[in-house]
């Protein structure tokens, strides 16, 4: 392996560190990718795939929904807005129609539902 493969397949390997240390500023792949370095965009992406056998946007989808309905679960004390915050949406509105649009479920459902365990086979767009 040479030393650019190999440059890429450690800075592939930090790249979900990084999505979830700044969940609050990625809202893309793009800026994903930007935070990362890489200037290409398509070319991060295609690199994420082959490394991982997943489309960085469904990871970004997946890590923000689960963030956010640990929070709703875990921290009673949070409100639906500073949770909003954590996930880089603007307010509470924004929470409960993201959820709504990706889980049919808003965030009181995951509140009262502590024993509900997320998966990705439960986003449904």
């Amino acid at each position: 392996m040479n030393g650019k493969v190999a440059g890429i397949k450690f800075q592939l390997k930090a790249a979900n560190g990084v999505l979830r240390k700044n969940l609050a500023r990625i809202n893309s792949t793009e800026e994903w990718a930007m935070l990362m370095k890489w200037n290409n965009t398509a070319q991060f992406s295609r690199s994420y795939r082959r490394a991982f056998g997943k489309r960085p946007s469904d990871v970004l989808l997946h890590i923000k929904l689960e963030t956010a309905i640990t929070l709703l679960q875990t921290r009673p004390e949070l409100s639906c807005f500073q949770i909003a915050e954590q996930i880089g949406k603007a307010d509470d509105k924004a929470l409960n129609k993201y959820l709504k649009y990706h889980t049919g479920r808003v965030p009181s459902w995951f509140k009262a539902n502590k024993d509900y365990i997320f998966s990705p086979e439960d986003i449904i767009s």
